[in-house]
């Protein structure tokens, strides 16, 4: 670990202790709900608070101010009126290791109609309990057909209090 990166560990864990930062992570059994963050956990943030001008790899697209690289994979065939679609959601770190990070919102919307979904409040997100760097959405609804990129995606990740946004392109038709 580099001394700046270091720095920035220890600095977020007093700040977390003394704003009473807690891990998210289930608590063992005895110990204290109200336990610091862990090194992992601390290394995470200090790494989502760093500035990076890492170009996202193959697939994945880096969020805005690339905190973060976000990769949507899509259920095969994308239905429009119904709620059968679902995608998978992989972050990573700019460096390209998986990065266990909340997945905030997902957000369709198709710029060429100047709108989005009607149905958002239908979303599921729910993440993988061993891949905690994945998520599954279910219940996508697609308001209308289009072709291959009408459609993005606005994913918004987040860890410690950092929120970054990412616009992915829909590489397949909308039926």
């Amino acid at each position: 670990m580099k001394t700046s990166q270091y720095i920035s560990v220890s600095m977020l864990v007093m700040i977390m202790v003394a704003c009473g930062g807690t891990s998210s992570s289930p608590s063992p059994a005895g110990s204290s709900d109200n336990a610091a963050v862990s090194a992992e956990e601390a290394e995470m943030c200090a790494e989502f608070a760093e500035t990076h001008d890492h170009e996202a790899p193959a697939g994945f697209t880096a969020a805005a101010n690339n905190k973060f690289h976000v990769k949507v994979d899509w259920s095969e065939n994308l239905l429009a009126g119904e709620l059968t679609n679902s995608a998978k959601v992989t972050f990573q770190s700019p460096h390209g290791e998986p990065m266990g990070l909340t997945l905030k919102s997902f957000k369709l919307f198709m710029p060429s109609m100047g709108h989005g979904t009607i149905k958002a409040d239908k979303l599921i997100f729910a993440r993988d309990p061993v891949e905690t760097h994945v998520w599954s959405v279910s219940q996508i609804y697609f308001s209308m057909g289009g072709a291959a990129g009408e459609w993005v995606v606005d994913v918004e990740g987040s860890a410690c209090g950092l929120t970054d946004k990412a616009r992915v392109t829909i590489q397949q038709e909308v039926k």
